[in-house]
């Protein structure tokens, strides 16, 4: 049995990558493709990564269900819905070639925190900090979080007392 679960993992694993490679906007909207594209890993090799080697496709759908809670909670916290939508559609054009680009890097350590998440691991706080810092220095790489209602919460109107002001203080 578990030769045949194996075979099942491999076969949708080159399904997926295949479909990947040919992707087009009708299959992501799909039922089944938005399933898989719902999070920044839309292949079972999220398993790999987590160090999961049997039952691959069960272990999968389980990890991705806690996968989709993460990504909204750091989505809307941190990396905006708008700019984690846009991840998404990147990584599904990393099939065979991974491009080495700022939105690439910022997209791994997205997800290497994900892993970390999702393996029990608490990642320190200033890893959050450091990335939503290369997005705000960047804004032409990650326009969508730059006009987003969550990098508002990461720019506050500065306050300043004018001398004038009632209760000014030197």
């Amino acid at each position: 049995m578990a030769i045949v679960e194996k075979q099942r993992d491999d076969t949708i694993e080159l399904y997926l990558k295949y479909t990947f490679m040919y992707y087009n906007t009708q299959w992501a909207s799909t039922r089944q493709g938005r399933y898989i594209t719902a999070t920044l890993f839309p292949n079972i090799n999220l398993c790999d990564r987590c160090g999961i080697t049997e039952h691959r496709w069960e272990k999968y759908k389980q990890l991705r269900e806690q996968l989709v809670t993460i990504e909204t909670k750091l989505a809307n916290e941190f990396f905006s819905p708008e700019q984690m939508a846009t991840f998404r559609r990147q990584i599904l054009y990393w099939v065979f070639d991974k491009p080495n680009t700022l939105q690439t890097q910022v997209i791994e350590a997205i997800r290497n925190l994900e892993v970390s998440l999702l393996t029990g691991l608490q990642p320190h706080p200033q890893q959050f900090r450091d990335i939503v810092n290369i997005m705000r220095n960047s804004p032409n790489y990650f326009s969508d979080w730059a006009n987003s209602d969550t990098a508002k919460l990461f720019a506050p109107e500065l306050f300043i007392n004018k001398k004038s002001s009632a209760g000014y203080w030197f």
